[in-house]
């Protein structure tokens, strides 16, 4: 070997040197990822067994007596709160109802129609948590709070963006048994209970979960204060709480439901399973009410919000009695004298 080439070799060896090293480091952090994401699916399958087994040796979930011999109920805690998710129930093809049972086993603080919960989600791979807040979709009194969440797809422009990571773990990933830390619930969108004059409920999509909460408080509260719900989806394959709405109004002669989907499936029948077909719409919503001695509660995606809110106030409606929550990134506009919407952010999620 030549002493002019001594350099050269030598440079050529630090730079395969560096290169091994780079390549052991890079399949070091594969190895990593691959060993996370199995002993994450690793432990959802034992905390899906497990989960199970307990539910099937706890009593079934069960409605708490609201007679009078109930001692007040317990006031909210601060913080974060350790729940076990105790089921999952698929409602529909993008949505999915968890229960969550606190792990202490103490009692739960009643909350108010409308309201929501504050998650704190562990992501796999993840250090710092995912915040999410989501409705309650069910009416207080039980000893479990109920979510029902939507997994986000990306915007319709926007094709190439992700899902939202939240709402597709929760659809996706989560399994009974896992631990999940919760706020006590919260928000100012609810339902005055102290009230006798007619409701009208407007929603779209997910926006019905806190809906269906004042709905079912009202119902199992044997008010008989009239109820009116119009809601919108895509179709009976994205209609959650189906069922359970179709059951109150059945046996409810107060509640009433007009139902639109703006894309029916094959299987769905008009008359059957929607009263509409298309889009509701002011106009629609007008013709099913005398006057406008309502109070009004609308909840959905911000477009759907904005159509719905600006128009009503034209119509007369004062703006005392026009109440909303706009779900995700969202404003809606209104007058300068009305109260300030409520804004949920989950379609971020």
């Amino acid at each position: 070997m030549k002493s002019m080439d001594f350099p050269l070799y030598l440079g050529l060896a630090l730079a395969l040197l560096v290169a091994m090293q780079l390549a052991l480091a890079i399949l070091g952090m594969l190895r990593q990822q691959w060993r996370e994401e199995a002993l994450f699916r690793l432990k959802r399958l034992k905390l899906t067994e497990g989960g199970r087994a307990s539910l099937a040796s706890r009593t079934t979930l069960s409605r708490k007596s609201l007679d009078a011999k109930d001692s007040r109920p317990p006031s909210a805690w601060d913080g974060w709160r350790t729940f076990r998710v105790a089921k999952l129930i698929r409602e529909t093809v993008d949505s999915t109802s968890i229960y969550f049972e606190p792990e202490d086993g103490r009692a739960l603080p009643r909350f108010l129609p409308g309201q929501y919960v504050t998650l704190s989600l562990r992501m796999p791979g993840e250090v710092k948590p995912v915040i999410r807040c989501y409705s309650l979709s069910h009416a207080p009194g039980e000893s479990y709070y109920r979510c029902t969440v939507k997994e986000v797809p990306p915007p319709a422009d926007r094709p190439e963006l992700p899902f939202g990571k939240a709402s597709r773990l929760i659809n996706r990933r989560l399994a009974e048994g896992e631990l999940i830390d919760l706020k006590a619930p919260h928000g100012n969108f609810t339902l005055d209970l102290s009230r006798e004059t007619p409701v009208v409920l407007i929603g779209a999509g997910i926006g019905v979960t806190p809906l269906f909460s004042m709905l079912q408080t009202v119902a199992t509260s044997g008010s008989t204060r009239p109820m009116l719900a119009f809601l919108q989806f895509r179709s009976g394959e994205n209609h959650p709480l189906n069922a359970e709405l179709a059951a109150l109004a059945r046996q409810h002669k107060n509640i009433q439901l007009v139902t639109a989907y703006s894309a029916p499936a094959s299987g769905d029948v008009l008359g059957r399973d929607y009263d509409l077909r298309g889009r509701l719409s002011l106009e629609v919503i007008k013709k099913s009410l005398r006057g406008v001695d309502y109070d009004y509660y609308l909840c959905g995606p911000g477009p759907f919000m904005e159509t719905m809110v600006a128009g009503l106030e034209p119509w007369g409606v004062s703006a005392d009695r026009i109440h909303f929550e706009a779900f995700g990134p969202a404003s809606v506009r209104r007058g300068p004298l009305a109260p300030r919407a409520e804004v949920l952010s989950v379609t971020a999620a």
